[in-house]
């Protein structure tokens, strides 16, 4: 009898694990369509760092890069230069950017002539 529940306990670990399987599958194609293939992976992972290069944060805010830079140079946006020439931008610095102009209902409303 205890043969007998151990298989069918094995079974069920085995099922689990090709469901777990299966889905680690289906996540990597979710976060795979989520940034464009590159040969390296130094932008992989640009949703966990703190500081981010012109790179990541055209990835991150859907701009270009160029304009990622010609906002840094214009003092537009928060980043900093620590060598002299390679930017860099604090995550939490970027979203407080990113969100400190937010529209109001009354905003889009005049905008829209209602």
């Amino acid at each position: 009898m205890a043969e007998s529940f151990q298989l069918i306990e094995r079974e069920a670990w085995d099922a689990l694990v090709r469901e777990l399987h299966a889905m680690h599958l289906k996540l990597d194609q979710v976060f795979a369509g989520w940034l464009p293939a590159t040969e390296n992976s130094e932008v992989e992972h640009y949703w966990t760092k703190k500081v981010l290069t012109v790179k990541e944060v055209a990835l991150y805010t859907g701009l270009s890069a160029g304009h990622i830079r010609n906002l840094a140079s214009k003092g537009k946006i928060p980043y900093s230069k620590p060598m002299g020439k390679i930017l860099y931008f604090e995550r939490e610095k970027l979203e407080k950017w990113l969100l400190g102009n937010p529209v109001t209902n009354d905003c889009r409303d005049r905008a829209a002539g209602l």
